[in-house]
């Protein structure tokens, strides 16, 4: 309510001559003072104010009644006030709302006092103080407040306050939710409690140097939930007005992305390794395997030195398994995925998993519908068996295993917090046991080669590591969870695939193992290049022999005759395989090709996937497969050229 001016003529009905002097002083003295007083009768009629509203005549506001300068929604208000003070003789105080010179809206703090006139309230004083600006700066705090509450609250970020001095503090409803406790105040110890143990000292530490220093930053660090469940925060504060105040934001998500990550990156990294260790070894095994069965070929029956040869085969043979779960980790086993329904493979491996599993365990299916993957079958069935294995030894004294498949869609918020995952309709193949289960502090190594928790001598450390490298080569996601003492589920996530169900191609016929075609070996290792070389020339081919591509090619262009195969290893010096079959194949557009390798290079194929139309030998190797996989080619392509 503005007003302005000085004092008028009084209508009729005005006080005595005295009092109205007395009120023109007292209206002078007020005239420049922040506050709007005003002499009116219990109707609400002006008889004296200390200043007038602008614009209009001091006569024509002495007119008019306090209701015609206030907002309509406030008069019953001030009635009830006017009112209240007639009836108790005692003051009365609310708030308005008027026009101020510049028309927009001005709050004034209204209070209502009683004149006396033998002990009847005559009249009333009313005084107004505008306190439009106090109400602005209020409601411009609540604002900076409310968008502050927003963004911590987007972020969020919770916040809290300690007083070190009455050891009290306390948080807001997004920190409480964070440290799982009820709203209010804290002291430090009950703080501390819900810090983690391994964290507690250094926590305290820190709160102790903020005394002397103002500042309060500490590292990331847990705290421990009512629940249990564990939680990373970053916390951090300064002294105001002898509190300290600060911010905790929870950074779980993160960290665990972090440790997801660093995972991620250590399983890459043993998984290079071991790759190489397999290449190397697989040139080994060759030699042992071949060296075995040319011995083994040569012995008369009954020779008493044969079991010596089969024990040395065995040992070879599980070696070959080794290696070729190395590979699987390591993402470099050659595989040839097909679209397959993965309930029908898992109906037609029923029989071995039951005869791999002992009579005290059962075995339960669930299926969902017919489910389309693009794997090789081979590869899903090792899969399958190494953790079906791997329940089984978790589960000593019989129990329960569950196979069941289902269809699910991956969401944005799962791929972003799964590195390597995609979004998108995928099937998921889950297995569940009822046994011992795994402990928390070892759920981040299980799919490490060679970490095992079982004891001396009963598991390799690989079974595991296999089905983690065959998932990724796949593009998919594997989960685990388990419960010490009440069992493990493993779920696998493969993507939908769209198409028709692949047919087994038939193979060829193979019982003539020998021939007289005219092969050229193509192989740096000096040892896998003499093991060919004596299997080829025993099964009567005619062979022409190279240490690498460039003197491949030479040899070729030196040779007169033709040249029906080329049987070259993909990584050589000089030039690899594969550009020399393609040198080859321009100056001789009807020879066959057979890669051999010790592990997958992208030259053949991508991402342990072979390409469409290539023939592919994985060492090791023994002379009868070399054999049976030459035969093999040749046969082929001299069935595509009589069509």
């Amino acid at each position: 309510m503005g007003v302005s001016g000085g004092g008028g003529d009084a209508p009729r009905g005005d006080p005595p001559a005295d009092i109205r002097k007395a009120w023109e002083v007292l209206a002078s003295i007020l005239h420049h003072a922040p506050d709007f007083l005003a002499h009116i009768s219990v109707d609400g009629r002006f008889l004296f104010l200390n200043r007038y509203i602008p614009g209009l005549e001091p006569a024509e506001v002495m007119r008019r009644t306090i209701y015609d300068f206030t907002e309509p929604a406030y008069h019953a208000q001030m009635r009830a006030a006017i009112a209240r003070v007639v009836e108790t003789r005692s003051q009365q105080d609310y708030e308005t709302v008027g026009v101020g010179p510049d028309q927009q809206p001005a709050y004034y703090f209204t209070r209502v006092a009683p004149v006396l006139d033998d002990g009847v309230v005559s009249t009333v004083v009313l005084i107004a103080t505008d306190v439009t600006r106090l109400k602005q700066a209020e409601a411009a705090h609540a604002e900076s407040e409310a968008t502050l509450k927003h963004v911590l609250s987007a972020t969020g970020m919770g916040t809290w306050w300690w007083d070190p001095a009455l050891d009290q503090g306390g948080q807001d409803a997004v920190t409480a939710e964070i440290f799982g406790t009820p709203p209010g105040s804290l002291t430090a110890a009950q703080v501390l409690e819900r810090i983690h143990p391994d964290d507690r000292a250094r926590v305290a530490a820190d709160l102790e140097a903020a005394r002397a220093t103002g500042i309060y930053t500490t590292p990331e660090h847990r705290l421990v939930r009512p629940d249990g469940s564990i939680r990373w925060v970053s916390v951090s504060g300064q002294v105001l007005g002898g509190r300290l105040v600060g911010g905790v934001i929870d950074v779980t998500s993160r960290k665990r992305l972090e440790l997801q990550l660093a995972q991620a990156q250590k399983l890459e990294s043993v998984g290079r390794l071991a790759g190489g260790i397999a290449h190397d070894f697989n040139n080994m095994l060759t030699v042992i395997l071949s060296y075995t069965e040319f011995a083994a070929s040569a012995l008369p029956a009954g020779a008493p030195i044969a079991g010596d040869l089969a024990e040395i085969r065995k040992a070879a043979d599980r070696s070959v398994a080794l290696t070729s779960q190395l590979l699987a980790f390591a993402r470099q086993q050659v595989i040839e995925p097909r679209v397959i329904d993965l309930n029908t493979v898992v109906r037609d491996i029923d029989n071995l998993l039951r005869r791999v599993l002992s009579e005290d365990i059962e075995v339960v299916t669930v299926l969902a519908a017919t489910r389309r993957v693009k794997i090789d079958p081979n590869q899903f069935e090792q899969l399958l068996l190494n953790l079906a294995t791997n329940a089984r030894d978790a589960m000593p004294d019989g129990g329960r295993l569950t196979i069941e498949t289902a269809d699910v869609e991956i969401g944005s918020d799962f791929a972003a917090s799964h590195p390597g995952v995609t979004p998108g309709p995928y099937v998921v193949l889950a297995v569940s046991d009822s046994g011992t289960g795994i402990a928390s502090h070892d759920l981040g190594q299980i799919f490490e080669p060679f970490f095992t928790t079982k004891g001396q001598g009963k598991g390799t450390g690989l079974g595991l590591a296999m089905v983690y490298g065959v998932v990724q080569q796949n593009r998919g996601h594997i989960s685990v969870e388990s419960e010490q003492g009440h069992g493990t589920t493993f779920k696998i996530y493969l993507p939908l695939a769209a198409g028709e169900l692949a047919l087994q191609p038939p193979s060829a016929d193979v019982s003539e193992r020998g021939g007289v075609e005219t092969i050229l070996l193509a192989e740096d290792e000096e040892v896998v290049r003499a093991i060919a070389m004596k299997t080829l020339v025993r099964a009567g081919y005619r062979v022409l022999e190279a240490r690498d591509g460039v003197e491949a090619l030479a040899v070729a262009r030196a040779h007169g005759g033709p040249i029906h195969l080329l049987l070259t290893d993909v990584v050589m010096p000089k030039m690899g395989g594969k550009q020399l079959a393609a040198e080859l194949a321009l100056e001789r557009p009807t020879i066959s090709v057979l890669f051999v390798s010790g592990y997958t290079d992208n030259t053949v194929v991508q991402h342990g996937i072979l390409d469409h139309g290539i023939a592919f030998l994985q060492k090791p190797f023994t002379p009868s497969t070399l054999l049976d996989r030459i035969r093999t080619v040749l046969e082929r392509r001299r069935g595509a050229r009589a069509r």
